[in-house]
């Protein structure tokens, strides 16, 4: 948004432990004309983004709650490296996996029991295990 004078549209929250550097507009732009291997960095990411947005959304816009919900857990749990089944606890609530995905809570609820029947996930501690 930066890059086309518009405000951000979505929030962000770290998953992990991190910094957070706050930079100027004017001078980021300064930065990625001094640094050439940051503007090819900050490139690649954008564009990892995109791609992961335009699969995601695809996803969404199938009709099946548990197509979109496997989806969404899929490519969380990749970002965070994890591969083997279970390895990956889900830091959201259920209210906000429904936002993500745009269904109701509930629907969310009955989908993600209907996935732990099915062996698709587990639920230890009310926590999501994927």
């Amino acid at each position: 948004m930066l890059f086309v004078d518009q405000k951000y549209p979505v929030n962000a929250e770290a998953l992990t432990v991190c910094s957070v550097l706050k930079l100027n507009k004017e001078n980021f732009f300064r930065m990625l004309d001094e640094v050439p291997g940051m503007f090819r960095f900050m490139s690649s990411k954008i564009s990892g983004s995109m791609y992961s947005k335009s699969i995601l959304m695809r996803k969404i816009s199938c009709r099946n709650a548990s197509e979109r919900l496997q989806e969404i857990l899929q490519m969380l749990k990749k970002e965070q490296g994890h591969e083997k089944p279970f390895s990956f606890t889900l830091p959201f609530t259920r209210q906000q996996l429904a936002s993500l995905t745009g269904l109701c809570v509930e629907t969310t609820i009955r989908t993600i029991k209907k996935m732990e029947r099915q062996k698709l996930l587990r639920i230890k501690d009310r926590k999501i295990l994927y």
